[in-house]
């Protein structure tokens, strides 16, 4: 047999690892303890190390198949039930949220960020944040009305909350009283 005489001697890290993946120090000594200790080839911890790699390299890109396709399938059917809901402007509307999505810079290339935005309830909130930061332009809140909620009470106050002076804007003024369901008085 061709086992080393200490157990450092069974040096198997790959030379290069997927990525996101990190090598754990700690675990690969313990590895080299039992190979060690059953007095292996220093040719099985490669072995054993590459087979590892391979299959769970494999693993994860079946589990992101998996993953993909029900993300797919989620959107679709949310794609599906918009068509009907709001019909030729369904398109529109879904592109619409799309660039509201892209312009507050949430990373769409994470799989559950894409799930959670295919989700019908989530497709209709940012629908509805659209079109209430839309109705009134004012400078920076149509970028921040979104507060994980639709609630226009909760609209009005970020306004009132992101400037202190928000009573010597008219629009500002009008927007809140709008929001809070009637005129604002000056």
């Amino acid at each position: 047999m061709d086992a080393p005489e200490a157990a450092e001697a069974y040096g198997f890290k790959p030379e290069k690892l997927p990525a996101g993946w990190a090598w754990d120090d700690a675990v690969a000594e313990e590895v080299h303890g039992i190979l060690h200790k059953h007095h292996a080839p220093k040719g099985l911890g490669r072995e054993l190390s590459d087979f590892y790699v391979k299959t769970m390299e494999s693993q994860a890109r079946e589990a992101r198949e998996v993953v993909e396709g029900r993300i797919a399938g989620l959107a679709e059917e949310s794609r599906a039930r918009f068509a009907k809901e709001w019909g030729e402007d369904a398109e529109t509307r879904r592109a619409a949220n799309a660039e509201f999505v892209k312009a507050r810079k949430i990373d769409t290339r994470d799989p559950i960020v894409r799930a959670a935005l295919s989700h019908p309830e989530i497709v209709r909130m940012i629908d509805e944040a659209r079109r209430a930061a839309k109705e009134v332009p004012l400078a920076g809140v149509d970028k921040e009305v979104f507060s994980g909620s639709a609630s226009p009470r909760e609209q009005a106050q970020e306004i009132m909350r992101g400037d202190r002076n928000w009573t010597n804007d008219p629009v500002k003024v009008r927007k809140v009283g709008e929001l809070y369901g009637g005129k604002k008085k000056r």
